[in-house]
Order: structure tokens, then C-alpha cells, then sequence
């Protein structure tokens, strides 16, 4: 690959900027967690901001 090809590769990005996360749950987990979602309105990824920033407030 040409030097612009590597260049990108090592690049890393802003930290605001939005990119895929990609893991495996369980399938009744991901039906519930996308559930949740609708039930309160929010997408999946300000689901998940908000329950990692509640799981650090209790963790300290």
C-alpha cells in the first residue's frame, strides 16, 4: 500500500467523532437493550453513554 494508505490506517480519530462499536450479547440481552431504547425514547447509542456514565458515577 502507498504511504497516503498507511497514513490513514494509523490515523486516529477526534474523540467526538462517532464510530462503530461492534460486540456479541446474548440475543435476549440485544431484544431487551433495543427495547429499552424505545421505551424510553433514546437510540441505542445515548442508551448506552448515559448507562456507562451512571456505571462510573456509582464506581467512582
Amino acid at each position: 500500500p502507498g504511504r497516503e494508505a498507511v497514513r490513514e490506517t494509523l490515523r486516529r480519530p477526534d474523540p467526538a467523532e462517532t464510530v462503530a462499536l461492534n460486540f456479541k450479547v446474548p440475543a435476549g440481552f440485544k431484544r431487551d437493550f433495543k427495547q429499552a431504547a424505545l421505551d424510553y425514547g433514546v437510540t441505542q447509542s445515548a442508551l448506552l453513554q448515559e448507562l456507562l456514565a451512571e456505571f462510573r458515577a456509582r464506581r467512582g
